[in-house]
């Protein structure tokens, strides 16, 4: 009884690290999906919906590992994905090097390719223990029960945090914790009767809800493009510092032709995510004129630059309070400028390869 509780344990703890590591990916998401059109995986059309599937993978063999569900089938496939996702992290290093951020745990537990290399190698040998010694059979009511209550136990505090606007992504845990424990009540049920056919079911639903909760709560920018205000249009750029740009002889002229400007502060996470789709953008299409203005705190840059990967982009430097003065008081703000009149505007939802390629053509 001992030997079964504490390999049931290490199931649902490998669960628990599985659901952790996809949803923590969703806030926010650029960052996993960009890695993949960066390294040539994926095209910008594809990112979006194999990153969110990718996701929907990993929340699903969480919660059927947490449930305890078919958990024999369940080891074997996370140990396919443990190889597929080292795989891809070795090619990374192989073409970049070990550095940035992998994306493993999101912008939140930042590691590089070689320590997730090293996380995904314990987690396999894990998993691998565990497919080797269990046999199928390890399902605890009395510990589907417990976390059950322990779950519905925390959905009066989450409910109450929902609402601070700070924390209103909290609402989407709702979700997940909703599904766990109505998984878990009916596994209890079919334990009690065992009941295969409902094994199969259960197996079907979590599969369709692990799929619909990256879709559902952070979906793809082409699903909330038209929700966006851009603001006006046909203005001249100014600003005195802008003609850093000529001065300095980053860019002929700043203000004759097509151009991109982003403004962006070093302490913005979306900025941090624009900078890093224009730095695709223009990795893939040097002949674009993409110029970025940085502000903030010096001392905050090279961490600015390693996360986005950009330092290789055009760039000045100003104050924040300087860059409010010509763009206004939001961040990111990228405009397109056609000999100084700002003619287009994006977000970093907005702005896709399809859309700078279109500016400049």
């Amino acid at each position: 009884m001992q030997k079964r509780f504490i390999l049931s344990l290490l199931i649902v703890a490998l669960g628990i690290v599985f659901i952790f590591s996809g949803y923590i990916k969703l806030f926010p998401i650029e960052p996993f999906e960009l890695n993949f059109v960066e390294q040539g995986f994926l095209n910008w059309t594809l990112a979006p919906f194999a990153s969110r599937l990718l996701i929907a993978l990993e929340i699903f063999l969480g919660v059927m590992l947490l449930v305890q569900l078919r958990v024999k089938f369940i080891l074997r496939a996370t140990m396919y994905l443990l190889a597929f996702f080292t795989l891809y992290l070795i090619y990374a290093i192989v073409k970049d090097g070990n550095t940035g951020n992998c994306g493993c745990f999101g912008t939140y537990l930042q590691m590089t390719p070689l320590e997730s290399i090293i996380k995904n190698i314990i987690l396999f040998i894990v998993s691998f223990f565990l497919f080797k010694i269990n046999d199928d059979k390890v399902s605890l009511i009395k510990g589907n029960l417990l976390l059950c209550l322990l779950l519905t136990a925390t959905l009066p505090i989450n409910l109450y945090f929902a609402w601070i606007p700070f924390l209103a992504s909290t609402l989407n845990f709702i979700v997940l914790e909703s599904l766990l424990i109505y998984v878990s009540v009916i596994q209890i049920v079919a334990i009690k009767y065992n009941s295969k056919p409902l094994y199969k079911l259960l197996t079907i639903f979590v599969g369709i809800s692990a799929v619909a909760i990256p879709f559902a709560v952070n979906p793809p920018d082409l699903f909330v493009i038209e929700t966006y205000d851009f603001g006006k249009l046909n203005y001249s750029l100014k600003g005195e510092k802008l003609n850093e740009f000529t001065t300095k002889k980053i860019d002929k002229n700043w203000q004759e032709g097509k151009k991109i400007i982003a403004f962006l502060s070093l302490t913005c996470p979306h900025c941090r995510d624009m900078a890093f789709k224009l730095h695709i953008i223009k990795k893939q299409h040097p002949q674009l004129n993409i110029l970025f203005v940085y502000g903030g705190n010096p001392a905050d840059k090279n961490i600015f630059l390693a996360k986005a990967k950009c330092a290789d982009m055009p760039a000045i430097d100003m104050t924040i309070e300087e860059i409010v003065k010509i763009s206004g008081p939001f961040f990111p703000t990228v405009v397109g400028i056609n000999n100084g009149t700002v003619i287009k505007k994006w977000t970093v939802a907005t702005l896709t390869e399809n859309e700078a390629l279109e500016f400049f053509d």
